[in-house]
């Protein structure tokens, strides 16, 4: 017997070893939780005021608008340009339904208000939803339109969802009264990232006395008691991921659907596969992925790409850590300090996908991030002129330099965009 217990513990340590050696990481850049903020009812200040102060610390939101509003002169958002800058810009525009009605938004809503907001804001689809007074209208439609969906029940999520069409939301403002200060932000965030779990905010209209809320008039939030919230993000960044609804969904349905294996390995490289099975038909299910294989070789310096494509690496605490496209082709990690042998997955073409971000450059999370840009070349100039980065778009996101500050050109295809880190 004692003999069996000693083999049994051995090989219990042999699979905790392996497991060790590759990681999926619970949220993106290994941070322990996330946080999302929505606003619902398409706001005039969430144009003007809201969305400018996520730019200035480098974060996204998501912002749930009412259709057949816009263009009313009483909700006073007279088009849909402002809302289309916002999603160039990198937020989410999502759906909130075409009335909101005083009770469950017709099933009928469900598809018309997405294909409403996909034929005025080009190049992103509409794939999370907002339900009005927080009624769940009809599962089995949403699922046909949507990759999830938000309710009000004031709660903290876990790392994995049993239902995402019913992800919990906690109310701010005035009328909730739960969330009005800069300090409950931060408590709830900081309990969402110790838990392993994330964190969705929901608001309204602004409590400021320069904000212009039109039908956005429930429970006003103080946009200072926000930015104060994003301000804790930043100097808490390695902990908190602040992201949009879209993407911690994506995220969170990828990491528990993926699978990374070890495909073959050599003293110059080693190859992995990230894999996945996931219905692409509402969405391409194809965001980053943090992942981290074990420096087995002791490698000083590493070079990655995949399917061909450059991407970042660094080495750290032994392991080698990367950002990664499930089902994005195979991944070469190699020494940096030698010229890997040549390999046909570095030749690898990258798949055309659907994409459901449009294509947009701009600074998220202290990087240069391009979004809608797979299979497209990619450069990065700095103000001298001189090529300090070349790739190829992957994913639906891409973080492709994140070095000094300073101004810089991108070069996505023959488009140029110009951005200051």
């Amino acid at each position: 017997m004692k003999n069996l217990l000693i083999k049994l513990s051995s090989a219990t340590l042999l699979v905790c070893s392996m497991s060790a050696a590759q990681e999926i990481a619970t949220w993106a850049g290994f941070r322990q939780g996330a946080t999302v903020f929505t606003f619902d009812d398409g706001a005039p200040s969430h144009i003007s005021l809201v969305a400018p102060e996520f730019d200035k610390f480098g974060y996204k939101a998501s912002f749930y608008v009412v259709t057949n509003w816009i263009g009313n002169q009483y909700h006073k958002v007279l088009d849909w340009s402002g809302w289309q800058t916002l999603a160039d810009n990198g937020h989410e525009i999502g759906s909130h339904s075409d009335s909101h009605p005083n009770g469950v938004m017709p099933d009928s809503e469900i598809a018309s208000s997405k294909n409403t907001i996909n034929s005025n804001v080009k190049g992103q689809d509409c794939n999370t939803i907002t339900y009005p007074n927080c009624q769940e209208p009809d599962e089995a439609t949403l699922k046909q339109n949507y990759i999830g969906g938000r309710i009000c029940d004031g709660k903290i999520i876990s790392k994995s969802p049993s239902n995402y069409y019913r992800l919990s939301s906690i109310g701010t403002g005035s009328a909730d009264n739960r969330v009005t200060t800069t300090q409950n932000f931060t408590d709830l965030m900081n309990q969402a990232a110790n838990q392993g779990g994330w964190v969705v905010f929901l608001t309204h209209g602004l409590a400021e006395s320069d904000a212009v809320n039109g039908f956005a008039s429930y429970s006003p939030t103080n946009l200072s008691a926000i930015s104060g919230a994003l301000a804790w993000a930043k100097q808490n960044d390695a902990k908190v991921w602040v992201t949009t609804f879209r993407n911690a969904i994506m995220y969170a349905q990828e990491r528990d659907a993926s699978t990374l294996a070890l495909k073959s390995s050599d003293a110059q490289s080693v190859t992995y596969t990230l894999t996945h099975s996931l219905s692409t038909n509402i969405a391409p299910f194809d965001y980053p992925l943090s992942i981290r294989v074990q420096n087995t070789n002791n490698w000083s310096s590493v070079s990655a790409s995949q399917a061909g494509a450059k991407i970042d690496a660094i080495i750290k605490d032994g392991f080698i850590y990367l950002d990664a496209v499930p089902n994005g082709g195979d991944i070469v990690i190699a020494d940096g300090n030698a010229i890997p042998s040549s390999s046909s997955s570095e030749e690898e073409a990258i798949k055309p996908i659907k994409g459901n971000l449009p294509l947009a450059v701009f600074i998220e999370n202290g990087a240069i991030t391009v979004t809608g840009a797979q299979g497209i070349d990619i450069a990065v100039f700095n103000s001298l002129g001189q090529k300090i980065r070349e790739t190829r778009g992957l994913g639906c996101e891409q973080k492709v330099y994140a070095g000094a500050k300073g101004m810089y050109i991108v070069k996505v295809g023959n488009k140029t965009f110009p951005v200051s880190l």
